[in-house]
């Protein structure tokens, strides 16, 4: 029979008793059996020499059908990812897609040894303490513009700006320029992701800026409008600027600016799966290293406003390791 045809056996619950066993020998360090530690998740950096530490890996797992069978809880809060060792948590986030055969998850692992491949795990119906979802804990920068308050992550608000967060999005606007800094830094090799959307007027960027020097990358749209632009500036970086014609308009879009050695390779889509635009700046010197911070703002000399549902900012490879879910 093809296994996708297969009828997937049940996982049996844990106990109450068994579940308290098993966060003592957690917080003892002791190994726990493999078979109930979960859903193996293997992670190939064989294409790649150095080690990474602290990297993001996305995997794509089938939800819908554990929720179906009660083995994992409606809204995935009992979701945990447990490293190699068989007893560390990982931070990850819950992009999209509970109850699916297709949830997206981001995965924060401290370290994946260079040429080689390593497995963690994903278990489910074992911990009933709440969920453990966190972007702030997984990406190097985080947000999601759900708390209602900006003035926790963002600073130095341009004094010709009005800003407010509310329903999950925090809105810019301005007669003129308008923008926020993240008060959280980052270092480069870096990818930075956001989805904007403009709602009046023309031009709204996303920029890294390093700290306390005169080099930044952006992108967003410019021009009046009517160009997606990317750029680089300053003393290290040099100067150049790219356009193309874009069209105006409202639509929300996604970006995804890869930021390492000496490239800021961006891309741009209706949702970065499905990106229709991929170009290139490259610089005078290695971004990599490097202490930034991101900044997203509006300028135009009328009224000028976008919207952003998120931004996040992780670590970059190249090569990316390979995900296989062995599900």
């Amino acid at each position: 029979m093809p296994r996708k045809e297969e009828k997937k056996e049940k996982k049996e619950k844990l106990s109450k008793e068994q579940k308290i066993e098993r966060k003592r020998q957690r917080k003892e360090g002791e190994p726990l059996p493999i078979e109930e530690i979960g859903i193996p998740i293997q992670i190939d950096n064989s294409a790649n020499s150095n080690a990474l530490t602290e990297h993001q890996i996305k995997v794509i797992v089938d939800t819908q059908s554990t929720i179906s069978t009660g083995e994992m809880h409606p809204n995935g809060d009992d979701i945990r990812f447990v490293d190699s060792d068989g007893n560390t948590y990982l931070s990850y986030w819950i992009e999209s897609g509970i109850n699916t055969a297709e949830t997206k998850i981001w995965v924060k692992v401290p370290s994946i040894p260079g040429a080689v491949m390593k497995t963690i795990h994903m278990e489910y119906g074992q911990d009933d303490s709440g969920p453990m979802s966190s972007g702030q804990d997984t990406f190097m920068l985080f947000d999601d513009f759900n708390d209602g308050i900006y003035t926790d992550k963002w600073t130095n608000p341009h004094p010709q700006g009005n800003y407010s967060e509310s329903g999950g999005l925090i809105k810019l606007q301005s007669a003129g320029y308008c923008s926020l800094d993240s008060i959280k830094r980052f270092t480069g090799p870096c990818v930075l992701e956001t989805r904007v959307q403009r709602f009046t007027g023309y031009d709204y960027r996303v920029n890294i800026v390093e700290y306390s020097k005169d080099n930044e990358v952006e992108l967003g749209i410019g021009n009046y409008g009517r160009n997606f632009v990317i750029r680089k500036r300053g003393v290290d970086f040099g100067g150049e600027k790219v356009m193309f014609l874009d069209g105006s308009n409202n639509d929300w879009k996604e970006y995804s600016g890869q930021f390492y050695g000496n490239k800021w390779n961006v891309y741009r889509g209706p949702i970065l799966e499905n990106w229709d635009r991929n170009d290139t700046v490259e610089f005078d010197a290695s971004a990599d290293g490097r202490e930034y911070y991101a900044r997203i703002f509006t300028h135009e000399a009328g009224d000028s406003g976008a919207n952003w549902d998120w931004i996040r900012v992780r670590n970059f490879a190249l090569p990316e390791p390979t995900i296989t879910i062995q599900q």
